[in-house]
């Protein structure tokens, strides 16, 4: 999967909101990426870079979550549009 600079920013820029569009608490999708709740916390709060293979994980689950939740889908394709 391939994503840009500015996809990156923009998740970056709605990881919290995505996140819980999802109905993730920080601790579960910490759990999901493989990461500490600590790093989504930073993460959330730009303390900390949202890395491009961090990006794509939380991409690629939340495209599989989207397959439980249709409405998550629509809300990802419009974040990404802008």
């Amino acid at each position: 999967m391939s994503v840009s600079k500015q996809t990156i920013e923009t998740v970056y820029n709605r990881f919290k909101f995505l996140r819980q569009a999802a109905g993730w608490t920080s601790e579960q999708v910490a759990a999901e990426l493989g990461l500490s709740r600590q790093t989504i916390v930073n993460i959330e709060t730009k303390k900390m870079p949202l890395s491009r293979i961090q990006c794509i994980a939380f991409l690629a689950i939340l495209n599989e979550r989207g397959f439980e939740l249709p409405e998550l889908q629509k809300i990802v394709r419009a974040v990404l549009a802008g």
